[in-house]
């Protein structure tokens, strides 16, 4: 007589499927999230939806999106303001083709020294503005010199602020404030 091994029940082998495609789908979403990261955070809030509208311009030299309080103006009423901060001597803007102006609303953080920060805006070669902008929110427009072409923001100097808890080592160093990019044709 030969023996057999005994077989599975069918509910035995319905519990071990489930249970390896519950495993995979664990590990497949781990490594995802292992090798991807979370992603940009979702925009919920209506500063923060007006702050996304104009991250996709943005190039090198901005540190990413935050919501700060904001001292309103009459013409201000929301106690928030998204903005991104400068990160180094220069930042890019990333004009969309069709622009012919760019309006940026900017921040300056004044110098250590105390003096007034310069900004000079170029693009390419071309020199479209310099500004030395009083320490307060305004909207500057400049006309492009070519469609298409990124805008460089370079700043007269740059202040060191330390991060919270971590000193110096992992320091933020700034420029200005930037907190809306509106382009026209």
């Amino acid at each position: 007589m030969e023996a057999t091994a005994p077989r599975a029940s069918t509910g035995q082998r319905w519990r071990r499927a489930v249970f390896v495609v519950i495993t995979a789908w664990l590990v497949l979403a781990v490594l995802v999230v292992f090798f991807h990261g979370l992603g940009a955070a979702e925009q919920s809030g209506s500063v923060e939806a007006r702050g996304a509208q104009y991250q996709r311009f943005l190039g090198r030299g901005w540190y990413p999106l935050e919501v700060d309080p904001f001292t309103p103006t009459a013409a201000d009423r929301a106690p928030y303001i998204a903005i991104n901060y400068s990160a180094g001597g220069r930042s890019t803007i990333l004009p969309a083709p069709g622009w012919r102006r760019l309006t940026l609303r900017l921040a300056p953080i004044p110098c250590a020294s105390g003096a007034p920060q310069r900004i000079e805006v170029r693009q390419g070669t071309a020199v479209l503005g310099t500004l030395t902008p009083p320490v307060a929110w305004a909207s500057y427009s400049f006309t492009l010199a070519q469609r298409g072409q990124a805008v460089t923001l370079r700043y007269g100097c740059v202040v060191s602020e330390e991060a919270p808890g971590r000193g110096l080592q992992s320091a933020r160093y700034l420029a200005i404030l930037l907190g809306g990019v509106i382009g026209t044709g």
